[in-house]
C-alpha cells in the first residue's frame, strides 16, 4: 500500500468490492454464493490498512485518536446502515435485485473516493477535486 499510496489502493478495492457484491446476484448456487461471499470479505482487507493510512498522513500525531474515532464510528454506522437498507430492498425486491442494487450504491462510493480521497495534504494539490484542509477536518469535528 505504501508503494501504491492509499488513494490508489483504496478505490480500486471499492470498485472490486462493487463487482463482487454484483456477482452476488448471478451466483447459481448456494456454493457458487459462498464463494462469492468469501471473495468479498477477502477483497475488503486493504480498506482499514487504506484508512490507517490517511489519518496518518493528514493528522497530527496528537489528533491521530480522533481519526480513527471517526473511522471506528463511520464503519459502524456504515454496518448498521447497509444491513437496514439491504432489509428494507428484500422487502420490495428479490435478493438478485437488492445485490445489484447494493453494486451500483457501492460504485458510487468508489467514485466519490476515487473523487475526494487525497493520501495527505500536499498530495491534495494533485488531486485537484479535493478541497478540503486539515484545518477544515478539526473544525468539524470539534463541531461534533
Amino acid at each position: 500500500m505504501d508503494m501504491l499510496g492509499a488513494r490508489r489502493t483504496l478505490w480500486p478495492t471499492l470498485v472490486v468490492l462493487a463487482v463482487l457484491v454484483g456477482a452476488m446476484a448471478l451466483s447459481p448456487s448456494a456454493k457458487a454464493l459462498g464463494a462469492v461471499a468469501f471473495l468479498i470479505e477477502f477483497a475488503a482487507t486493504p480498506v482499514f490498512p487504506a484508512h490507517t493510512q490517511f489519518i496518518r498522513r493528514w493528522w497530527p500525531v496528537e489528533l491521530q485518536s480522533e481519526g480513527f474515532r471517526i473511522v471506528g464510528t463511520a464503519s459502524r454506522c456504515g454496518d448498521v446502515g447497509s444491513k437496514l437498507m439491504v432489509g428494507l430492498l428484500l422487502m420490495i425486491m428479490s435478493w438478485q435485485h437488492a445485490s445489484l442494487v447494493a453494486a451500483a450504491l457501492s460504485l458510487f462510493t468508489a467514485a466519490l473516493s476515487y473523487r475526494f480521497h487525497a493520501d495527505s495534504p500536499q498530495a491534495r494539490n494533485e488531486t485537484p477535486q479535493v478541497s478540503l484542509t486539515l484545518s477544515d477536518v478539526v473544525e468539524a469535528i470539534s463541531v461534533m
